[in-house]
Parts: C-alpha cells; structure tokens; sequence
C-alpha cells in the first residue's frame, strides 16, 4: 500500500492519502518551488519579466502533481475529485492572469481566497474512518 517511486507518491489519483502524507508530500513541492524561485531570482533577478515567467512555467508544471494528491485526499474524504477540479482551475486562472499580465485585483483576490481556503480544507478534514468507496483506510 505504500508508495515507493515518485509516480506513486505525486502522480498517482487511486486511492486514498491521509492528512499526514498530504502535508509531507505538499511540503516537498513547496521545498521544490522554493529551490526554484531562488536560483531563478539569482539568475533573472525577482524583478524581471523572466523571473515570472519561470515561475509561472513550474507553477504549470506542478499543477499535475498538487491535482493528484488533492484527488486522494479528497478520495480519503469519501468525496469525488470535483473540489480538486475546481481548485487546479482556479490556480489556473490564477497564472494565466499574471501570465497575461491582466490584473483585475477583486477577482485575484478571490482567487486567492478560494484556493488557500481548498487548501486548508484539504489539510485539516479528516479521513473516513475504515474502508471506504475509494479503498482501505490508509492509518489502518
């Protein structure tokens, strides 16, 4: 039941993902992005339209990766994946608002709003207890 290669661990939408893996595996992407933003600023420097669009290209690249852990966190949930759906797409029009360098700030910031309040959602909710419609509990 463990994941073992890097596939299984971010790329894998079966199953379930408890509170405790969805944190570790979020925190490495943020570990990631947070290597990547600093030798793009060193290279770019922050203040640089090629600095943005660095980090709107992994911001892209890892939407895969934050959509599956999402599903199973979701899955671990006994729920479906269209709150994931909907969170990548807001992360989506997130980017390409700033990708397009169209700036409506009321619209950003709800946006912003919805996805960090997804997020939370994702990491404080817990899991059903036991089997459920997406597969044996994953504390068990």
């Amino acid at each position: 039941m463990n994941d073992k290669t890097f596939a299984e661990h971010f790329l894998k939408r079966e199953g379930r993902l408890n509170r405790l893996r969805y944190l570790k595996r979020i925190l490495v992407l943020m570990l990631i992005g947070a290597i990547i933003g600093a030798v793009a600023g060193v290279i770019f420097h922050a203040d640089t339209g090629e600095f943005e669009l660095v980090i709107i290209i992994m911001s892209f690249c890892m939407m895969p990766m934050q959509y599956c852990l999402a599903v199973r966190r979701l899955h671990d949930m006994n729920r479906n994946e269209n709150i994931a759906q909907f969170y990548i797409c807001c992360g989506l029009a997130s980017n390409l608002m700033v990708l397009l360098n169209y700036s409506l700030e009321t619209f950003a910031t709800i946006l912003s709003l919805i996805i960090s309040v997804l997020a939370i959602f994702f990491l404080v909710m817990p899991g059903t207890k036991g089997p459920n419609d997406y597969g044996p509990d994953p504390i068990a």
